[in-house]
């Protein structure tokens, strides 16, 4: 899926992307039937991407997250969202990001626009690394892209681990992308009881855009 100041899709049990992008955004998810060309107020856009899972490098950084645990790291450039600019992003073992570090993510995810929600969300479930899996956040300097990537990570009550990750680009864009959404429990399979999607936590407007 991609964010952009444009477009999302989602199959069952398969690989996905999506990207936002001011005023773009795509987005790609698990689930037949969802609106595309969504645009909010801001000016994001919802729209189908193209398919670019990135494989964590050698060098990327393993955050060893917990349980409803969350982890600051500085960006390697200013990052613009809804008019604002962030040079750091707190990541969340709940399956999202927030740019304002010190807002803890739940476990109950909710319908956005939520108080309770984070910044992105590309699977905001209750999640838990602890069980399975690690977070690992990479700059890849030929695209010009931040990678957070959640990799194997079990649910709270799970049996098998998913993979999915959030790609930051320099002049705003945001793509979401899914490898593996089967975690072995239908309660938990293929998004069913996560969120996905965008608000303005940090700026405090909200103006959400969901999957």
């Amino acid at each position: 899926m991609r964010y952009m100041p444009t477009m999302r899709h989602w199959s069952p049990r398969a690989s996905g992307a999506l990207q936002l992008a001011v005023p773009l955004l795509l987005v790609a998810l698990l689930a037949p039937g969802t609106v595309m060309g969504q645009t909010n107020a801001f000016g994001y856009t919802m729209a189908p991407a193209t398919y670019d899972y990135a494989a964590p490098p050698a060098t990327a950084t393993a955050l060893g997250l917990g349980d409803d645990d969350q982890a600051t790291v500085t960006l390697p450039w200013a990052f613009p969202y809804y008019g604002a600019s962030y040079s750091q992003v707190e990541v969340q073992s709940n399956g999202a990001i927030n740019f304002t570090p010190g807002t803890f993510l739940g476990t109950a995810s909710s319908c956005l626009p939520s108080s309770f929600a984070s910044d992105v969300h590309v699977y905001w479930d209750d999640l838990n690394p602890a069980a399975g899996g690690d977070v690992f956040t990479w700059y890849d300097v030929s695209a010009d892209r931040f990678v957070v990537s959640w990799e194997g990570v079990f649910p709270f009550l799970g049996v098998a681990g998913g993979t999915w990750q959030i790609q930051l680009y320099s002049n705003g864009v945001i793509e979401l992308h899914w490898f593996d959404t089967d975690l072995g429990d239908p309660v938990d399979d293929d998004g069913a009881d996560a969120v996905i999607g965008i608000q303005d936590t940090s700026g405090g407007t909200l103006d959400p855009l969901e999957w």
